[in-house]
């Protein structure tokens, strides 16, 4: 009777577990269209001695299918004209829980209309510094058609250059969520626009809800800047050898997690106007003998930037100077 009324939830009791199902109908057949989904919280009493034999849960798949055991909570729902969305909350000490979200149904037989939305987004929409080898995500209030969310679909660009990422797309229907990964670290302070298009489709065929601030066919779009690049710090420059074969060698502080590589300026003038060197070092380093046409009696000035993928520069380190002798 439930089924065929149309029924989203059912919700039932146990003292010593918690169950989460994917829409099934009356025989125990996954049912994503139609199906109830069935949750069974333990809401008091001690956690112990109850066991489940995954054979009296018809179909039982994981992970569409969650059963544990000895853990003890609240289950909060939040219920919609068209949706719900629920998170198990374990008291405290306890560190399982559970959260998603579902789309409503008529009763079988009856259209689905209701067009998906996308409910949370990562990063946030305004986010600033965004580490850059971030990931994108998109949750949906339903479950989507795992064809429809793809590369075309489910997009990242670079807003000063306009020019789109390639990246690889999944879905999880799980938790109904699209990932995007891009194929190599973003640049730092730069702003990208995330883009889900009502190409994105749900069970029934019906396209993700378009945006009316957006433009044609991109049902969801936000912005996120990612983090700039810190400048090195603590440079230091120390003559070494003999006259006939000496160097300077450097060494600084690495503030960046993500910095591509290091620019090195040599000069014999503080303002870098004269005899200007350069030299490049891997990521990471935080060290450079330099031994490379050394006159005596000079005096070098040294300045180091970090730098990432397309070359722009971090603020410069102090500057360290050495005299040759």
């Amino acid at each position: 009777m439930l089924y065929s009324s149309g029924a989203d939830v059912i919700l039932s009791g146990h003292a010593h577990r918690y169950e989460r199902h994917a829409p099934r109908n009356p025989d125990g057949q996954l049912d994503p269209t139609d199906g109830i989904r069935q949750f069974v919280v333990g809401t008091g009493g001690e956690p112990g001695g109850s066991e489940i034999h995954y054979d009296h849960v018809p179909n039982y798949q994981e992970p569409l299918d969650i059963v544990q055991i000895g853990t003890w909570g609240v289950l909060k729902l939040d219920l919609g004209a068209d949706s719900y969305n629920w998170t198990f909350v374990p008291i405290a000490g306890q560190t399982f829980t559970d959260s998603g979200s579902g789309q409503c149904h008529g009763a079988p037989g009856s259209a689905d209309s209701t067009p998906p939305t996308v409910t949370l987004v990562s990063p946030l929409d305004n986010a600033a510094d965004v580490s850059t080898n971030t990931t994108v995500t998109a949750n949906f209030s339903e479950t989507m058609n795992a064809a429809t969310i793809n590369a075309t679909t489910f997009t990242l660009t670079n807003t000063a250059t306009n020019s789109q990422l390639t990246a690889t797309v999944s879905y999880n229907e799980t938790d109904n969520t699209a990932t995007l990964t891009p194929s190599s670290a973003l640049a730092n302070s730069t702003t990208y626009r995330a883009t889900v298009t009502t190409g994105a489709q749900d069970l029934a065929g019906n396209a993700l809800d378009q945006d009316p601030n957006t433009a044609d066919n991109q049902a969801k779009t936000w912005t996120f800047t990612t983090e700039a690049l810190s400048a090195p710090s603590n440079l230091s420059a120390k003559r070494s050898g003999f006259p006939s074969k000496q160097r300077i060698d450097l060494t600084w502080t690495d503030n960046s997690s993500s910095e591509a590589g290091f620019v090195i300026e040599r000069s014999t003038t503080f303002s870098f106007t004269t005899n200007l060197v350069t030299y490049q070092r891997p990521a990471n380093s935080t060290s450079y003998s330099d031994s490379s046409s050394l006159q005596n009696k000079t005096t070098y000035y040294y300045r180091v930037f970090a730098v990432d993928s397309t070359g722009t520069r971090s603020a410069s380190s102090n500057v360290a100077s050495a005299t040759t002798k």
